[in-house]
């Protein structure tokens, strides 16, 4: 993830200049991506770098439809498939893909 998270920043940087939203966007997602880790809830490390790299992938304008939608959809899969618990990465990435469609209306 570090790589990826780097070279978007290195992306970004070019493309529109990183903004302090972007990295407000990121730091929105880890205090609120922390809570579950620090209720020792069945959420880990890795799902703290995804959602920061999806928050600055997204920026300020979006991250608010990211964390909505990807505890909606984590609900859902979890209700389909009658779980108590499953990988939070799958309704990020959907969260993600459908937060940037919404941003980009």
């Amino acid at each position: 993830m570090l790589p990826a998270f780097v070279g978007l920043l290195i992306l970004k940087q070019f493309e529109t200049g990183l903004a302090y939203a972007d990295l407000v966007a990121v730091i929105l997602v880890l205090v609120i991506f922390l809570i579950p880790i620090v209720l020792n809830m069945a959420f880990g490390g890795g799902d703290l770098r995804f959602g920061a790299f999806c928050a600055l992938f997204l920026g300020l304008n979006a991250v608010g439809y990211f964390i909505m939608l990807a505890g909606i959809i984590h609900l859902i899969i979890l209700a389909i498939l009658k779980k108590k618990s499953f990988g939070f990465a799958p309704a990020m990435s959907i969260a993600a893909l459908m937060s940037y469609f919404i941003g980009q209306m």
